[in-house]
């Protein structure tokens, strides 16, 4: 009985069990119907999918996005900054217009309704006009004047004229053994001392005319600084040109005669001696003197050293650079140009 009670049981249950497979066969069905439906989407998905070249260039507009937004960002800063700014001059333009506003309306006020007709002639209106004179840098007179301009000759012809006195391109034989810097200050060393002594005496003469110095230290040391640029001009001239630079230093006397603007505006000159008139180291003097002598060129006075001493350190170089000029004599033949008929 317990035996048939359980076969019925197992009977009921494989019934059960019947169906469900049943059922489960169905789900199965489903999923993989699911299944089908999920691949064929996922299909369409993947072909609708954009290429790796279009994410790549997707990525790199981003990132120039992300660049161009704080250029932008940037910009807006800059703009707000210059917002304020504008905000700022509105202000003070509406201040200034106001003020404008109220000068005109004042200008208004206090113009006359009626005006009367100016009486009278053109000579007594002339003649009712006062002039008023102010004088800068007085001159004694003509003589003073062109003191100046002969003493930077004057240094200029004595600077010259120590060519003929010393063997400028003479070197004895035991000075090939030295450098070209010694053989040119060998050169200067007594004719600096020459020309220094000349200035001193050119200005000395000058002032027992009684010509006026308003600074009498200032006169010595230009003369001083215009001798020495004279000299090593006139020994860079000899030392490049040979015995032909003698003539060229009489020839450069002979323009900065008509150049330098010493005894009539150079204004007056032809084109060629205006252009030259700021090259020439003798108008540099002139001026500097004016300015010691008689307190012209207020102001300039170190401007004229400075350029004079320009022209007096490329002429050193000059010289320095000048080393095909020298002639070699035996110690015991080493005389003055006045002896022999070298250098």
């Amino acid at each position: 009985g317990t035996l048939a009670t359980n076969t019925r049981q197992a009977a009921t249950g494989a019934t059960q069990l019947a169906a469900g497979a049943r059922t489960l066969q169905t789900g199965v069905n489903t999923l993989i119907d699911g299944n089908l439906k999920i691949k064929g989407a996922l299909g369409q998905i993947t072909a609708n999918l954009p290429d790796q070249k279009d994410l790549e260039a997707l990525s790199s507009g981003g990132r120039t996005l992300a660049t161009s937004s704080e250029q932008l960002a940037d910009g807006a800063r800059k703009l707000a900054t210059g917002a304020g700014t504008l905000r700022s001059g509105t202000s003070d333009l509406q201040g200034g217009a106001r003020q404008l506003r109220d000068g005109l309306v004042t200008l208004r006020d206090r113009i006359p309704t009626d005006t009367e007709q100016l009486g009278g002639d053109p000579d007594g209106l002339a003649r009712s006009v006062q002039v008023r004179t102010e004088d800068f840098a007085n001159v004694a007179n003509n003589g003073s004047a062109f003191a100046p301009y002969f003493i930077a000759l004057a240094l200029w012809v004595g600077a010259t004229l120590t060519t003929f006195i010393f063997p400028f391109l003479l070197i004895p034989d035991s000075g090939r053994r030295t450098g070209q810097v010694a053989r040119v200050l060998r050169k200067l060393s007594v004719p600096l001392l020459i020309v220094a002594g000349q200035a001193g005496i050119v200005v000395l003469g000058v002032h027992l005319m009684d010509v006026p110095f308003m600074n009498p230290a200032q006169v010595l040391l230009t003369s001083l600084a215009g001798s020495v640029t004279f000299l090593i001009v006139i020994l860079a001239l000899n030392l490049l040109f040979g015995p032909a630079g003698r003539v060229l230093a009489l020839i450069l006397l002979i323009v900065q005669l008509a150049a330098s603007g010493g005894s009539y505006p150079v204004e007056l000159s032809s084109p060629a001696f205006q252009a030259i008139h700021n090259l020439i180291p003798v108008t540099e003097l002139i001026n500097a003197l004016r300015h010691a002598m008689f307190g012209a060129f207020e102001g300039q006075y170190w401007e004229f050293m400075g350029r004079m001493g320009l022209v007096a350190l490329i002429g050193f170089i000059v010289a320095l650079l000048s080393r095909r000029r020298w002639v070699y004599t035996p110690d015991d033949r080493f005389r003055s140009p006045i002896i022999t008929d070298v250098g």
